[in-house]
């Protein structure tokens, strides 16, 4: 029972699913042909086959028909001069006549559904908004059209409302272009009738007879009347200002009206009551658009005071010219002068072989005179006018002095060097550079100005009195050397007379004291420098002849030296080495009782060293002016000493006594210490000269 009661309800709902699906394919069929002929009928109306209006909504499009009735207000929109359209609430055009399209430059179909905001100018863009937003209202502005262009029309807009529907906007749209150009010719006739009458100058327009119709505000007072509808050569008579046709009368309307014109021509205006015009006169005709002559064109310029002035002038010019021609020949005669003065400064500067020089800084450039081209043995076309340039011939050795010379002058240093040049030859020449350095108001260097003198020949004539002086002051000190030797031969020879003691000491002391001197003179005559001697080999000479006189057999005591090698100058050199002299001479007679070993110390330095090289030690109270000596000697031994009782100042020992005026006289200082033996340090000044 059950079985069979399924069984039935599955059939049923079987054929009503069936019946249902018949339904829908019906209903569908049905919106089919619904929408095709909504297709079609929208096709009509937006080809214009069909009377409607289309108005977009917010969910579908709303169509309205136009009954048969209206065809005749459609047949009027579409022949009307004017361009309409119709906006949607979006600003898209619904629809718009042909006109509206054409004036667009587009077609038909391209315009219909296209935005009008496109159409618009950016400039007028607000300006179309806002009577949008108005709903009524008119406007000038211009459209852009499809080919790019800019339209001028005037808008008139209306807005379209139906119950339940959107917004929407009908437009009017008439083109300005005709009436533009109008305006503009307008325009432009009442710009040249305001120019022609404000013009300084007389302007004068004729017609076709010659009679004036325009003419400026000067006009009436050159010709002293009314000029207008008066024939120009009826009351202006122009005769020519120069020339062979002086006198002769001028037509400029005439020749004008003929076709000929009249430029730049000077003509005389002479009117009964007053004084002639001077007048610059041009004409010409005056045509239209298709070619033909229509009228003419005078212009007439017062040159009346410029004549004036021209003559003024003229007399000026003249006078100017005597002038001139005065001047010509007080310059001509100073360019004469001119020329003998640089004829004779070429000539000295030949002679003294001395040329000057010009350096512009800011071109780079260089000037030479004629003899600075003879000094350099170069031509005037082979040499680059550089700093540059000239620095190639400078000996590659004197360069850098030569630019540190020139950049401490361009700092505002004097400028003064003597180089030498490299000749094209390959010869070696010296030149003597002098120069000053020119600044601007900005203290900046923009010139160097100088002389260039050669002075080859001097320095060899100054080498050579150099070499003769060395010469001949070797040969001084060479019979100096001599002369003292031979006294020494006589004191020798002397002491032979004697057989005091005493007197034998002295005349052997006084001996040794010459011989000090002699080697002075005899190392100065050896050695390569004229006025200073090596006092370091010097010493070594002074106390081996010492040592070989007074230790003669007696090895017992040695002699020990460290000597820097210091020059001296002679008067310094003389007075220490008898002052050497004499303290070696106390060492080897005093020091040592016979047999006795010991030992004498010599050291010479400069205070600069370390003092345990000096091995000095200092106790002076006057510290300040012994430290400013720059050199130090010390003569020390370990024999038995001075006795405390002798007083070195005041000795009246000749020795001492000797030893004390020469350290005064050389401005030294000198300390005895008698701790172990005997040691004397002496400080002391001198000219080194190590050149």
């Amino acid at each position: 029972m059950s079985s069979k009661l399924g069984k039935d309800r599955e059939s049923t709902s079987y054929h009503a699913l069936l019946d249902e699906n018949h339904a829908l394919k019906e209903e569908i069929e049905s919106l089919k042909t619904r929408l095709e002929e909504a297709e079609e009928l929208k096709r009509a109306i937006t080809e214009g086959d069909l009377d409607a209006l289309v108005i977009p909504g917010p969910e579908e499009e709303l169509i309205f028909t136009l009954d048969s009735a209206d065809r005749a207000y459609r047949v009027l929109v579409e022949t009307m001069n004017e361009g309409t359209a119709t906006l949607g609430f979006d600003g898209s055009i619904l629809y718009c006549n042909r006109q509206f399209a054409e004036l667009l430059k587009m077609p038909l179909q391209a315009v219909t559904g296209s935005s009008a905001y496109q159409f618009i100018e950016p400039e007028n863009m607000a300006a179309f908004k806002a009577v949008l937003e108005q709903g009524r209202g008119a406007e000038e502005i211009k459209l852009r059209t499809g080919e790019g262009g800019s339209l001028p029309v005037y808008l008139s807009i209306s807005s379209l409302q139906s119950e339940g529907t959107p917004n929407a906007w009908c437009l009017a749209v008439t083109d300005l272009t005709a009436q533009k150009k109008n305006e503009e010719i307008l325009a432009a006739e009442r710009l040249a009738r305001s120019i022609i009458e404000q013009a300084a100058e007389a302007i004068i327009v004729c017609d076709r007879s010659g009679k004036i119709i325009r003419f400026s505000n000067s006009v009436p007072g050159l010709c002293g009347c009314d000029p207008k509808f008066q024939k120009f050569e009826d009351i202006i008579n122009l005769s020519f200002l120069e020339g062979t046709d002086v006198g002769k009368s001028i037509f400029p309307v005439t020749s004008a009206l003929k076709g000929s014109s009249i430029l730049g021509v000077e003509a005389i205006l002479e009117p009964e009551d007053c004084e002639q015009f001077n007048l610059l006169l041009n004409s010409g005709p005056l045509k239209n658009a298709d070619g033909e002559i229509i009228g003419c064109v005078v212009t007439l310029t017062d040159i009346t005071e410029r004549k004036k002035v021209e003559e003024t002038l003229k007399k000026a010019h003249e006078t100017l010219e005597e002038k001139v021609k005065e001047c010509t020949a007080e310059l001509e005669e100073a360019c004469n002068t001119l020329l003998e003065n640089e004829i004779r400064l070429n000539e000295a500067q030949k002679i003294a072989h001395v040329g000057n020089w010009d350096w512009n800084l800011l071109t780079n450039e260089i000037y030479w005179s004629d003899e600075i081209y003879r000094i350099f043995r170069l031509d005037p076309l082979e040499f680059g006018r550089t700093y540059d340039a000239f620095l190639n011939y400078v000996d590659p050795e004197d360069r850098n002095r030569v630019n540190n010379a020139t950049q401490k002058a361009l700092n505002g240093e004097p400028f003064s060097i003597e180089c030498g040049i490299i000749l094209p030859d390959g010869k070696r020449s010296i030149i003597h550079a002098q120069g000053d350095v020119v600044f601007d108001e900005k203290n900046i260097p923009v010139r160097i100005r100088g002389i260039i003198q050669d002075i080859t020949e001097r320095k060899m004539a100054e080498e050579a009195l150099e070499k003769m002086d060395k010469i001949r002051i070797k040969e001084i000190h060479h019979r100096i050397k001599n002369n003292l030797q031979v006294i020494c031969s006589l004191l020798s020879l002397e002491a032979e007379k004697f057989s005091d003691a005493k007197m034998l000491e002295a005349l052997r002391e006084s001996r040794n004291r010459v011989v000090s001197m002699a080697l002075i003179h005899e190392e100065l005559y050896k050695g390569d420098k004229l006025d200073a001697i090596d006092f370091a080999a010097y010493l070594h000479k002074l106390t081996a002849d010492l040592f070989n006189l007074y230790n003669f057999g007696n090895e017992n005591i040695s002699l020990s030296m460290d000597l820097e090698q210091i020059y001296l100058d002679m008067d310094t050199a003389i007075p220490l080495g008898i002052i050497v002299n004499e303290l070696i001479s106390n060492a080897l007679k005093h020091a040592f009782p016979a047999g006795k070993k010991g030992e004498i110390y010599i050291n010479l330095c400069r205070t600069d060293t370390p003092a345990s090289r000096c091995d000095v030690s200092d106790h002076s109270t006057d510290h300040v002016e012994k430290d400013s000596l720059p050199y130090t000697l010390t003569v020390m031994d370990n024999g038995r000493g001075i006795s405390e009782e002798i007083e070195f100042e005041n000795a009246e020992s000749l020795g001492l006594q000797l030893i004390n005026i020469l350290v005064e006289q050389i401005d030294g200082w000198i300390e005895l210490e008698r701790d172990q033996g005997t040691k004397f340090t002496i400080r002391f000044n001198s000219v080194e000269n190590l050149s």
